[in-house]
């Protein structure tokens, strides 16, 4: 897509014109009821796009599909250099289309570059995805086994409680008894050594 032709007329009369197009006679046609401003039309496949202002006409004609921007951008550039001859016209014809072709180019590279990030970022979440499933699995898996650590740890206390309280009871039971042993073995079995003497007599009085 480019520009083909363009040209600069002053009222209808064509001063300056450069690349090929077989539409002259529209040209002609339409030079002589241009309207002041900036116009866009298609004909005959083709986009006519002119700029007229102060009595003078910049008309450029491109492909169908010619990005407007890059048409219009070159009608200015000629408007504002108040380029009157071929040899303008024709240098900053084919450096814009040439900027066109790389425009297109880049843009077409943008949009293969964002159509790879957003393939990239779709595999990303599916992966993401997957992942977050795992995650929930493993989540649940923990859960279980948190909850029969936990029973297994009641368990194992209770046990050990009972160990403990068994093993005080014990050592209660052997205190008690070394105690009664050492009682009969100072006091004999019938508690006999134990027991106080008779009290001594009164003494008589003076």
């Amino acid at each position: 897509m480019a520009i083909l032709f363009s040209c600069v007329a002053e009222g209808s009369q064509i001063i300056a014109k450069t690349g090929k197009s077989n539409l002259e006679k529209f040209i002609n046609k339409l030079l002589e009821r241009v309207e002041r401003g900036r116009k866009s039309y298609e004909h005959e496949g083709n986009s006519i796009n002119y700029i007229n202002a102060n009595g003078r006409t910049y008309l450029a004609i491109a492909e169908k599909g010619t990005n407007g921007r890059i048409v219009f951008a070159y009608l200015e550039k000629i408007q504002k250099e108040n380029a009157q001859d071929a040899g303008t016209l024709a240098r900053h014809l084919d450096s814009y289309n040439s900027d066109s072709n790389d425009k297109v180019k880049l843009i077409q590279k943008e949009i293969d570059s964002v159509k790879d990030i957003m393939m990239e970022n779709i595999e990303h979440v599916l992966k993401r995805g997957e992942r977050l499933e795992d995650l929930m699995d493993r989540t649940e898996v923990i859960a279980s086994e948190a909850s029969i650590f936990k029973r297994q740890a009641t368990t194992l206390k209770n046990t050990m409680w009972w160990k403990n309280m068994k093993l005080w009871i014990a050592v209660g039971c052997v205190l008690l008894l070394v105690v009664l042993v050492i009682i009969l073995s100072v006091c004999g079995i019938s508690f006999g050594n134990c027991k106080p003497g008779p009290s001594p007599p009164a003494p008589s009085p003076a």
